[in-house]
């Protein structure tokens, strides 16, 4: 019988990357102080910043989440409100968890790091996609321009106007 050898794609170098990490991420068992704090704070930042890219990559798109599609069965801005909360109290949860048990900062920092690589990379796909598997021939989402820097008035554009 044949055996499936899954094609290597971007995303599964990164969720293999993303769990590398947090195994030597918790590894670190002793409590080191501000250091392991920073790295949380790090870690939950990451988090946050993944989940706001990969909302951003599904706005407007068809949604297969049941909790996030809206009504007319796109991501939206209740979709986003959910997703967001749903960090933020993550977050807060690990932040009172930590105040009785800090030698755990190691172990969260190593969760909200591979969970932020594992958003990130659904974000990324979101990203590359060019139509939805559903066949509605969604748009990729366009890429981020640099803005430049800002034209200065003179004194001539001043008087034109």
């Amino acid at each position: 019988m044949p055996r499936f050898h899954p094609r290597p794609t971007p995303l599964r170098y990164l969720v293999v990357l993303a769990l590398l990490s947090a195994q030597l991420l918790s590894a670190q068992t002793p409590h080191s102080g501000r250091k392991t704090r920073k790295l949380w704070w790090v870690a939950l930042a990451a988090l946050a910043a993944a989940s706001a890219a990969d909302a951003h990559s599904s706005w407007g798109r068809p949604e297969k989440n049941a909790l996030l599609r809206g009504p007319d069965g796109r991501f939206g801005a209740r979709a986003l409100g959910i997703k967001l909360g749903a960090v933020g109290a993550a977050g807060l949860a690990q932040w009172l968890a930590l105040r009785h048990r800090p030698r755990w900062e190691g172990s969260l920092a190593a969760l909200n790091f591979t969970l932020a690589a594992w958003t990130g990379g659904v974000g990324a796909s979101n990203h590359l996609r060019t139509s939805s598997p559903r066949g509605d021939g969604a748009r990729p989402c366009p890429p981020l321009q640099p803005a430049g820097p800002l034209p200065l008035l003179t004194q001539a554009d001043d008087q034109a106007q």
